[in-house]
């Protein structure tokens, strides 16, 4: 909930879209953003004492209008670092800035302890979730990810910050694949066919410092209090929307059936004036029911809606349900963080023929699925417009790229890469960091003449001008030049967020390593194996036996590291560009 929208104010919605193991880009980016907010307020916190006891020398007089976000969404690996987002923006931790800083392990900074330090490949393919007899759920062992979040999503005590709202609204996206059910019409003996399913779903939180909500949708999660109310519950939501399907485990929530007063497919309650469905449960329906959750990024990878509307619900300023995209009217924004806008690059010489084959047609409609669920196109023209000052995107940009075109290390591999070697995942979050330095540098920003931008001036007195020549940017680009001549940026780096933050260094992993994973996946392989062909046919576990005998598993081997030394080209140890088959054009 906004407590107040006042005129030198400029509220902030993070939406993270999903992103599998680059979700360490994702938290680069919050990490920067975090440390730009802590220099600036400790800068506006010197500035607003002086100007209240003006006494002795000013310290430097800095822009005082304010930004405070207000909610944070996300979907899949974005819906992970919304969850952790909701912990770390409420206490302090160090901020990863160099590549020295990058080899350090054990720090506090849960964004880079749980997507760069923690999870790993080689602790996905153990085998600690199928000791005594656990059944197989998913191929890959999910206990690391139980372990990141029972670390990440347990707060400690709070610290007050003017930037993060009191009362910080959380939304995770899940796919709930027991579906709930609705009815088309009032048939009292409606055969199946009368029936629809719906798989999106979602969960909302709320931090809050005495335990209760500003709406009986959101769950509690009191600021400080681990354990309490919702914050086993938000556990649970942060690994279901990662929740990657088969290779990560599904996730049993269990849902109040008031939760689907709202319709999933509602980012918010509906008014009292207007009409809503209700599930059509069972007669006899329990007060909750058990739902079975995978990644929320299968039915929603971008919820952009999410944020946007709930920043027009409370805005004064709203109009059609929109908010205002004027730069000279704005006064809220989404941010989204996208790691992946693209699959790929489009291929002016791409062969149907060729492509028709139906192995490669399931492969491709894998990656169509899930970059459909990514793309917002009714955001497309207003992003690319250069007019619209309502939402912003990040996304990675490098000097650099990969042989197909690409920037993220974590792109490797469909996305799975960044998991594979550690200096890939350090590599992200760093340009995550500078991606951002640069956004808040050259593209958040209004003019002079915007209310937010101009209250904030009037409150710094005979300092106004001072500030207006040292910290006026240009126009972010040539289609709102015109508007106005002095730009000021939303968010100005001061201190240690003014550092440039470099372009980090490609690494490449070990010979050895590669070996370890390897050898790792036919041991999990082998852990599989009796889980999951238990009640298969007598034949098919005798050709899963051959297939798993010392001497193929031999050959399988050398097969799977040469593969993977393709795919990971030139990233593995004794590579170089040339050695890389070239991508399809």
């Amino acid at each position: 909930m906004i407590n107040s929208w006042k005129a030198g104010e400029f509220k902030i919605g993070i939406n993270m879209a999903g992103a599998i193991s680059a979700g360490a880009y994702t938290a680069g980016v919050l990490d920067f953003l975090m440390e730009a907010l802590e220099e600036w307020q400790k800068r506006k916190d010197a500035f607003r004492k002086y100007l209240a006891n003006p006494a002795g020398n000013p310290p430097l007089a800095v822009p005082l209008h304010d930004v405070s976000i207000e909610i944070f969404t996300g979907a899949s690996a974005g819906g992970m670092c919304a969850a952790i987002s909701s912990v770390l923006v409420q206490q302090d931790f160090e901020h990863i800035r160099t590549e020295q800083d990058a080899q350090k392990t054990g720090t506090n900074n849960i964004f880079y302890e749980s997507w760069v330090n923690s999870i790993d490949i080689r602790k996905l393919l153990r085998t600690d979730d199928l000791q005594d007899g656990q059944p197989v759920v998913s191929l890959l062992d999910s206990t690391i990810i139980d372990s990141i979040a029972a670390t990440a999503l347990t707060p400690s005590t709070p610290v007050p910050r003017p930037y993060i709202s009191e009362r910080l609204t959380l939304m995770l996206t899940l796919s709930n694949v027991r579906g709930t059910p609705y009815q088309l019409y009032s048939d009292p003996n409606a055969g199946t066919e009368e029936f629809v399913e719906y798989f999106g779903d979602k969960l909302r939180f709320e931090v809050t410092p005495d335990g209760t909500t500003s709406t009986p949708v959101a769950k509690p999660l009191p600021a400080g209090k681990p354990g309490r109310l919702a914050w086993p519950l938000l556990q649970q939501a942060a690994k279901a929307t990662g929740a990657f399907p088969i290779f990560l485990a599904p996730r049993i929530i269990t849902r109040a059936v008031a939760d689907y007063d709202t319709p999933p497919w509602r980012s918010l309650p509906a008014g009292p004036d207007k009409r809503t469905v209700e599930p059509s449960f069972p007669p006899g329906m329990p007060a909750t029911w058990q739902t079975l959750n995978i990644d929320g990024g299968v039915t929603d990878n971008n919820p952009f809606n999410l944020a946007h509307d709930f920043l027009v619900s409370h805005n004064p300023k709203a109009q059609d349900s929109t908010n205002p995209r004027d730069p000279r009217e704005a006064n809220c924004a989404v941010i989204t963080v996208a790691p992946f806008p693209a699959e790929d690059k489009f291929k002016p010489n791409y062969g149907p023929v060729a492509n028709s084959n139906p192995l490669k047609m399931v492969a491709r409609l894998f990656d169509v699925l899930i970059a459909q669920s990514r793309f917002g196109g009714e955001s497309l023209e207003l992003l690319t417009s250069g007019i619209s000052f309502s939402r912003f995107t990040i996304a990675p940009s490098d000097d650099t790229h990969l042989p197909d075109g690409s920037v993220l290390m974590c792109g490797l591999l469909s996305a799975f890469g960044g998991f594979f070697e550690r200096g890939f995942r350090a590599h992200d979050f760093l340009l995550g960091r500078r991606n951002c330095q640069k956004f808040l540098m050259d593209y958040f920003c209004l003019p002079r003449g915007n209310p937010v931008i101009d209250a904030g001036l009037a409150n710094a007195g005979q300092f106004a001008k001072a500030i207006e020549d040292q910290f006026f940017i240009d126009a972010p680009n040539d289609r709102v030049a015109e508007q106005a001549k002095v730009w000021m940026p939303l968010i100005p780096l001061l201190g240690s967020a003014a550092e440039e933050c470099a372009s980090p260094v490609r690494p490449q992993m070990t010979s050895d390593s590669l070996d370890e994973i390897v050898d790792a996946i036919f041991t999990r392989a082998k852990g599989l194996k009796s889980g999951l062909l238990a009640n298969a046919p007598e034949l098919l576990r005798a050709a899963a036996d051959v297939a798993l005998s010392p001497l193929a598993i031999l050959a399988l081997k050398s097969k799977l590291r040469k593969l993977l030394e393709e795919k990971l080209c030139p990233f593995v140890e004794g590579q170089t560009f040339d050695d890389c088959a070239k991508p399809e054009q």
